[in-house]
């Protein structure tokens, strides 16, 4: 798994680019906000978090090749 941080800005362009680039990823990916986890590929869900606070992410791969198209939106993130 590869976890790390995600913070975005309340702009709704930067959410769609988000979320296209989050579709792009073959493997299953989590986004968790206090105690709410939602499928990270659910624009719907991605609106239900802060999107003003960081966001932790959970990509469940163990290839760091595999984010490529997210990584420049994870902070700080690490291979488990």
């Amino acid at each position: 798994m590869i976890t790390g941080q995600v913070k975005l800005c309340n702009d709704m362009e930067a959410i769609k680019c988000f979320n296209r680039a989050m579709n792009e990823l073959e493997c299953d990916v989590d986004l968790q906000q206090g105690r709410y986890v939602i499928d990270g590929k659910s624009i719907m869900g991605m609106f239900s978090l802060s999107l003003l606070e960081p966001i932790n992410i959970t990509v469940h791969t163990d290839n760091e090749a595999e984010i490529e198209p997210i990584k420049d939106y994870i902070s700080d993130y690490s291979i488990e």
